[in-house]
């Protein structure tokens, strides 16, 4: 078992440390690039706090929607020919968007969740 602060907590201090006080004595390139790595660290964070669920909460609803087993990539994958090739069948058309939609809000939760604040 790991001690406070946990593994989000350090990543979140090393984070606030490279955007408050080292980007803001970097200047251009420099900057942004602290700024990007800083964003990126926030990103890791968000995914290190959701752990496995999203991706657990996904299958299981391509699961149902497909009716057939498989892992979260595979499932993805038929879902996405399915479209292409338009053999989805006209009662999952409404599953289908919701499982998109769910799937976007959480993927925007985790890289840009100030963005779900404006829709």
């Amino acid at each position: 078992m790991r001690p406070n602060p946990s593994l989000a907590d350090l990543l979140d201090l090393a984070r606030q440390v490279l955007r408050d006080d080292v980007a803001g004595d970097l200047s251009g390139g420099a900057r942004y690039k602290a700024l990007m790595a800083a964003n990126a660290m926030a990103i890791v964070g968000r995914q290190i706090t959701a752990g496995d669920e999203p991706a657990a909460a996904a299958r299981a609803r391509l699961v149902t929607i497909l009716g057939r087993s498989g892992t979260l990539l595979e499932l993805e994958a038929v879902l996405a020919k399915t479209l292409r090739d338009g053999s989805l069948p006209a009662d999952q058309t409404g599953a289908v968007h919701a499982y998109l939609v769910e799937t976007t809000r959480t993927k925007l939760g985790e890289s840009n969740p100030r963005a779900l604040d404006k829709a």
